[in-house]
């Protein structure tokens, strides 16, 4: 986790604007959740992105990572 911790500081370095401070401490909050809920960081964003913002909005719990992995983990177990 520290190495992500580092590759966000060093791409962050030129965020001078308050909006781009704002989206970068969203997206590293994000991130350091999904690694804390060891969910693939990859799967998980991408799930995010795909999902209809309807439904995310009106679900919003489904989709932090802890609810994602255990609904992932479910549908792959078959059950």
């Amino acid at each position: 986790m520290l190495r992500l911790e580092k590759l966000i500081e060093a791409s962050s370095l030129f965020r001078t604007s308050l909006e781009g401070r704002f989206a970068m401490d969203i997206l590293r909050s994000v991130l350091q959740t999904a690694v804390a809920a060891r969910a693939p960081l990859e799967e998980y964003l991408l799930a995010l992105l795909r999902a209809a913002p309807g439904e995310v909005a009106a679900e919003p719990a489904r989709f932090t990572p802890r609810d994602w992995v255990a609904a992932t983990a479910h549908r792959s177990s078959g059950e």
